[in-house]
């Protein structure tokens, strides 16, 4: 998994994000994605949010959410 670049690093390693619930639109494919699992595993409640049904419940499934 890449490590998203310049401010979003930063968000990554505030420690309050512990217990966040944070909103992800177009969590499915691409950044949304990417930004869901980073966030999930840094602590925070994802809630993931998109289009299409089947690729959001495979991010589930990848996502600490």
């Amino acid at each position: 998994m890449a490590v998203l670049p310049g401010p979003a690093a930063q968000i990554l390693a505030d420690p309050g994000l512990t217990g966040a619930v944070i909103i992800v639109t177009g969590a499915g494919s691409g950044i949304g994605a990417a930004a869901a699992r980073q966030l999930g595993a840094a602590g925070a409640r994802v809630v993931l949010v998109g289009r299409r049904p089947g690729p959001l419940e495979e991010e589930i499934g990848r996502a600490h959410v």
